[in-house]
C-alpha cells in the first residue's frame, strides 16, 4: 500500500500497528518514512528504537533512542529504554547512567527501578540490587 510520505502521523500509526502485529521490518520502514517527513519526531525515533531493539539491531537501536532524546530530553520512558538498549550491549556504565536520568526525571517509573535492580543484580551487586528492589516492586509490582 502507497502511502503519501507527507502525513507522518499516518505513517506513524501504521507502524504501530504493524509492530503489533510482529512486522518488525515493515514498521521500521514506516517509522523511517514518518522519520523523513518529520525530522524532529521524537515519538517516531523512539518507536524505531524498539523495533530495532526487538530486531537486536543495538547500535542502530542506539542511536534512534538517541535521536529521540536529543528532541525530547525529558521522556524517562526513552531514557530507560536507551538503557536497556545498553545493558544487553554489556555498556553497564551506560545503562546505569541512562536509567539514573529516567528516575530523575520521573522518580516513581516503576520501569527504570525494575531494570536498574536487574542490571545490579546481574553485576553481583546485591545489596544495592535489593535496596533498588525494594523501590521498584511497589511502583512495578509485576
Amino acid at each position: 500500500m502507497a502511502l503519501q510520505s507527507d502525513f507522518p502521523e499516518v505513517h506513524f500509526n501504521f507502524g504501530v500497528i504493524l509492530r503489533n502485529l510482529g512486522r518488525l521490518d515493515e514498521a521500521k520502514v514506516r517509522y523511517q518514512i514518518a522519520i523523513a517527513s518529520k525530522p524532529d519526531y521524537a515519538q517516531a525515533y523512539y518507536n524505531l528504537g524498539i523495533v530495532l531493539y526487538k530486531m537486536d539491531r543495538l547500535d542502530e537501536a542506539e542511536a534512534s533512542f538517541t535521536q529521540a532524546i536529543f528532541f525530547k530530553p525529558n521522556s524517562a520512558e526513552t531514557h530507560t529504554s536507551l538503557g536497556a538498549n545498553f545493558q544487553k550491549l554489556v555498556r553497564f556504565e551506560g545503562a546505569q547512567a541512562s536509567h539514573n536520568q529516567a528516575m530523575a526525571l520521573n522518580p516513581s517509573y516503576g520501569e527504570a527501578h525494575s531494570n536498574l535492580s536487574a542490571m545490579l543484580q546481574r553485576l553481583g551487586k546485591l545489596e544495592k540490587a535489593q535496596i533498588s528492589y525494594v523501590i521498584a516492586i511497589p511502583l512495578k509490582p509485576n
